[in-house]
């Protein structure tokens, strides 16, 4: 069942459960993700990336998961507005990569590389650089900004005496 973001976060703030998102641009990917999420008895937030939504491919998209929701009893949400901060830079070897990536290098944990991936198309892939994974991203961690997010419903002074309820179920939809 086709249903907005807004509904679809309201009804999880409610229930207090997370919404996995997946970022889709074919069929076979969003098949495999609905068919999974409806066997977890969990909603599925789609999305579509900036490259992947491009000319009519936005329709397309759009059209193809608004009709499979109807073959599927959970709530599905395809959201678009994440696109808007996507923008593409070229690197220096020619590869278009998050612009965010390009301007922050350090933050990109091991090496560009253009592959064949598994339809036979180029696609760009990040490989090991030989850095120790969780070092890298511990390092990577440290460099975001602190205190970036604050709760609306929260003070910050309030955020330490909330208490959490940490124990979660899948089946809850």
């Amino acid at each position: 069942m086709f249903c907005t973001i807004k509904e679809m976060l309201a009804d999880a703030r409610e229930k207090k459960y997370a919404i996995p998102a997946f970022d889709i641009s074919n069929y076979e990917m969003m098949k495999a993700v609905l068919e999974t999420c409806e066997e977890e008895k969990s909603p599925a937030l789609l999305m579509g990336l900036g490259v992947d939504l491009q000319g009519r491919n936005m329709s397309l998209l759009t059209s193809m998961v608004k009709s499979a929701s109807d073959y599927f009893n959970i709530p599905v949400c395809f959201h678009l507005d994440h696109t808007k901060w996507l923008a593409s830079k070229e690197l220096q070897d020619g590869y278009l990569v998050n612009e965010y990536f390009h301007n922050h290098p350090e933050m990109v944990l091991g090496t560009f590389k253009e592959e064949i991936g598994m339809y036979g198309a180029k696609d760009l892939t990040v490989i090991p650089d030989g850095r120790d994974l969780k070092t890298a991203l511990m390092e990577a961690i440290e460099k975001l900004p602190a205190n970036f997010y604050t709760n609306p419903e929260y003070s910050l002074e309030e955020a330490g005496k909330v208490e959490v309820d940490y124990a979660f179920e899948i089946n809850r939809i």
